[in-house]
């Protein structure tokens, strides 16, 4: 018997139908039902399964069983299980956690570990349909926008590879029926069974009344939770148009709708942003106010220059820093790489270049940050670095970063700026070349 709403991992995750697939199996109903299929589908596609499971010692009287159930169900299918131990209880009170995230943190890097060591790609888990509505209302009270009432999305990135969610479609009812005409044994987890936490409470209470409403409740859910996903995707590519190479333009920012720059704000500044965040760069991005910035979490930083909102991380201002150029390549500032070269070669992904005559160097060459009172000698006149560098509308971070190079002459080469008057090798002359990668 083939589930109803069991899609293929192929199908989910675009690979070949041999990829390895490691399977979550805390031993339930769903997973149990999952590891079956995904047997049934590995015999037939030749794609090696594998499972794991985490004892997290919370059900005193339960995680043994559950254990050793689910190690004498893998060995019964011939797939090799992993299992991990992890003191959850105390390792909650030792992170201020709840149980509940504290779990699911232990069990992803534990999947993470197996996928890398291992070379599998793929990890699949057993939510459903009913976990998906759950999630809903559960987004619904939070008062979540239209991302949260995507739902449980049927895959997505994780460091390791791709997570799947094959049942993702199928109700805990169509499962159980799958269960009990295909003999498949499982066990029950008795916390599902206490309305003592709000999935807990929603299980037990609110989506039994639904189902006595609309008997398609879970089948509806599924479906606006892909007309969601359908949505938010249009409204996402609309907002990463608007950032290019870091920046935001304000000019085109200011002129879209708000779903579309709090998305935009989303995909640059990442996940960590709250309402609060959002607000205070909107009010940021419409007053326009040049070098004005926001200070954000995780010591990110949001800055106004050149029409344009730019991030920076806690690394700005780039701290003062002098180094000796030694032949070859330079790290500068954990920023920049700077080649100094006495042939021409070319060299990838070159940002600024020069060449000097060798007999016009004065001493050493040094690379530095940029001071206050820095000036070269440009065409005949005596130029301050810091208002030829707004000049040239070059953002803030390389202002505070870009080296300055130097010789015991003074300033020698600013890149972007230009060479200091009477140092350009001329064809005949022996040159050292300076780039900027």
């Amino acid at each position: 018997m083939t589930l109803k709403g069991f899609i293929p991992p192929h199908e989910l995750s675009g690979l070949p139908e041999s990829t390895p697939i490691l399977v979550a199996f805390s031993g339930g109903a769903d997973s149990a039902a999952l590891l079956r299929m995904l047997v049934e589908y590995g015999k037939e596609n030749g794609t090696p399964i594998y499972a794991a499971h985490v004892d997290h010692l919370i059900r005193e009287s339960e995680h043994e069983r559950d254990r050793d159930f689910c190690v004498k169900v893998a060995h019964d299918y011939g797939v090799q299980i992993f299992v991990k131990t992890a003191d959850i209880p105390a390792l909650s009170k030792e992170t201020g956690e709840s149980l509940e995230l504290c779990a699911r943190k232990v069990r992803y890097e534990f999947f993470d570990e197996l996928m890398q060591k291992l070379n599998i790609p793929l990890l699949a888990t057993a939510h459903n349909a009913d976990d998906n509505l759950e999630t809903l209302l559960m987004s619904l009270v939070r008062g979540s926008g239209l991302h949260g009432m995507c739902g449980i999305p049927p895959t997505r990135k994780t460091r390791s590879g791709t997570l799947i969610r094959p049942i993702l479609a199928a109700s805990k009812d169509d499962i159980l029926d799958y269960c009990q005409k295909n003999e498949v044994a499982f066990v029950t987890d008795s916390t599902n069974s206490v309305a003592d936490c709000t999935r807990n409470r929603l299980r037990l209470e609110v989506v039994p009344i639904l189902k006595e409403i609309n008997g398609s409740a879970v089948a509806n859910a599924t479906r606006l939770s892909r007309l969601c996903r359908e949505d938010d995707a249009l409204l996402s590519s609309l907002a990463d148009d608007l950032v290019k190479d870091g920046c935001i333009s304000l000019e085109r920012f200011n002129s879209s709708p708000a779903p579309i720059c709090a998305r935009a704000l989303f995909t640059l500044f990442g996940g960590e942003l709250e309402k609060v965040h959002i607000e205070a760069l909107m009010q940021l991005c419409r007053k326009a106010v040049p070098h004005s910035r926001l200070s954000l979490p995780e010591g990110k930083t949001a800055i106004i220059e050149n029409g344009a909102l730019t991030l920076f991380g806690e690394d700005l201002p780039c701290p003062p820093y002098e180094i000796t150029l030694r032949a070859g390549e330079n790290l500068i500032a954990d920023r920049h790489l700077l080649y100094v070269t006495s042939d021409g070669a070319a060299l990838d992904s070159c940002r600024a270049r020069v060449s000097v005559a060798a007999d016009k160097i004065v001493g050493k060459l040094i690379a530095r940050s940029r001071r206050e009172g820095d000036t070269i000698v440009l065409r005949g006149h005596r130029r301050s670095v810091k208002k030829l560098m707004n000049e040239k509308k070059l953002t803030l971070g390389l202002r505070e970063s870009l080296p300055i190079i130097c010789d015991e002459g003074g300033i020698l080469y600013v890149p972007y700026i230009g060479l200091r008057d009477g140092v350009a090798a001329k064809n005949s002359e022996s040159k050292i070349y300076i780039t900027l990668i």
